[in-house]
């Protein structure tokens, strides 16, 4: 049991990553309001 989610599982379940990746990347929307913007999502983040 990892309550305080301090352990990375990530490696353990790289299938769940890539469906997270997957499902992010077909949903994410370029946000109107700059400072929600992720330039790891490939949003222009021009300050």
């Amino acid at each position: 049991e990892d309550i305080r989610e301090q352990r990375d599982v990530a490696g353990e379940h790289p299938e769940v990553v890539d469906s997270i990746r997957t499902i992010m990347e077909r949903e994410h929307t370029v946000p109107d309001i700059e400072q929600f913007k992720m330039e790891a999502l490939g949003d222009d983040k021009r300050n």
